[in-house]
């Protein structure tokens, strides 16, 4: 059992306001997976060493709570061969709801096509990237017959850990940062995504984060705020813990400040230095403890309120997230017949959030997707985005 926090209510609400709000892992590659005692049999051992994949959702406010007796995770074989995995055309299941409180929260699907994919998908209140990565382990894991990971459900969650590194919480920054694609062209809350594939290359964040304020300067006509999200799991400085939670917190760059310094990457990788070692990012996850005992409906009102009034007024909490999931060897999520080549994160997407960038490293290179509303990607400007940061992010 482990209790909710306030942020993993701000992320139920989230759900709401922009479905399905998940973790989505794509895996692509060559074979069709086949468990070597069958899938059930995977998912009953995976089930036993990570409970986490079988939460639900309890309670009503102050009371509520993850239990880990819910419906165990579903496997799906699907006909994938109308998505080309560079955006959402041809992938309807990737819209699927993860609904809290009946489950699954964990589903597979087995997308058969050239290449075969495997989607691996988590409700994001539940379990972050660093979660959902751990239950891919595990199900590769039992592909090729080996133990998978064990992981705990609770008794932490974000809150307790962030109030155990000693810091102070901070409240919601104010809404006056600008989007990177300019003016919403009209009032359209629904969300797309796309991707492209980069050469690899250092220092990720802070390059994203100048393009993206570059990109914002440029696109406005006019010096504007754009600060930058940037995800940062608590397990850093909890290196003993290992658990399933959504223990993800968030840092906050205030990105337009550095671009008229002498080397604005540079400038940017020293405050997000700065920030780790601040541990900034539990100080966001303690100031959203506000949440805690506000119902989930009231703050999925208050959530679409706030995205209408961002879209109409051009101003935003935050311009974008970066969220970079490191580098992985495809070799760790190939098994059961089934090799992988690469692999990438389905970036969610929000329609108060103007860009939601998800980045992962391979061997052939930095897989990025963008996800953003409809009306700031409109007209080409999401395609001229990914350009952008394509060149800046070219060795």
């Amino acid at each position: 059992m482990r209790r909710i926090s306030g942020l993993e209510r701000v992320w139920l609400a989230a759900r709401q306001v922009g479905p399905p709000f998940a973790n989505q892992f794509v895996l692509e590659g060559h074979g069709t997976p086949t468990p070597p005692k069958g899938w059930d049999a995977l998912i009953q051992d995976l089930a036993e060493a990570q409970p986490g994949c079988r939460l639900r959702l309890r309670g009503v406010l102050g009371g509520t709570r993850w239990t880990s007796d819910g419906p165990l995770p579903v496997v799906r074989e699907l006909d994938g061969s109308g998505w080309d995995g560079m955006g959402p055309a041809g992938a309807p299941f990737l819209d699927a709801p993860i609904h809290p409180s009946r489950g699954p929260l964990y589903e597979i699907l087995v997308l058969s096509g050239s290449p075969t994919r495997i989607v691996l998908r988590s409700l994001n209140a539940a379990t972050d990237g660093a979660g959902m990565l751990l239950f891919a382990r595990g199900v590769f894991a039992g592909l090729r017959g080996e133990s998978p990971p064990r992981a705990l459900v609770g008794p932490d969650n974000d809150a307790s850990v962030a109030a155990s590194l000693g810091v102070q919480g901070t409240a919601p920054p104010p809404q006056d940062s600008a989007a990177p694609t300019g003016a919403a062209q009209g009032d359209d809350q629904g969300c797309t995504w796309a991707r492209v594939r980069i050469p690899t290359t250092t220092d990720v964040v802070p390059r994203i984060a100048v393009a993206l304020a570059c990109s914002a300067m440029e696109a406005a006509g006019a010096k504007r705020t754009v600060r930058v999200d940037v995800p940062v799991d608590l397990r850093r400085w909890a290196p003993q813990l290992q658990s399933s939670a959504n223990l993800t917190g968030w840092m906050q760059l205030p990105v337009h400040l550095h671009l008229g310094a002498d080397d604005p990457i540079q400038a940017v990788r020293y405050v997000l230095r700065d920030g780790l070692q601040r541990k900034a990012a539990a100080s966001h996850v303690l100031g959203a403890g506000f949440a805690r005992n506000i119902p989930v409906p009231l703050l999925s009102w208050m959530g679409r309120r706030m995205a209408a009034t961002s879209l109409r007024e051009g101003r935003y909490g935050t311009s974008a997230v970066i969220s970079h999931l490191g580098r992985i060897d495809p070799a760790d999520f190939s098994g059961g017949g089934f090799e992988a080549a690469r692999a990438f994160f389905v970036p969610p997407g929000s329609p108060g959030q103007p860009a939601f960038v998800a980045t992962m490293a391979g061997p052939e290179g930095l897989e990025l997707g963008i996800a953003m509303p409809n009306a700031l990607a409109s007209g080409g400007r999401l395609a001229k985005l990914l350009d952008d940061l394509r060149r800046a992010l070219a060795p």
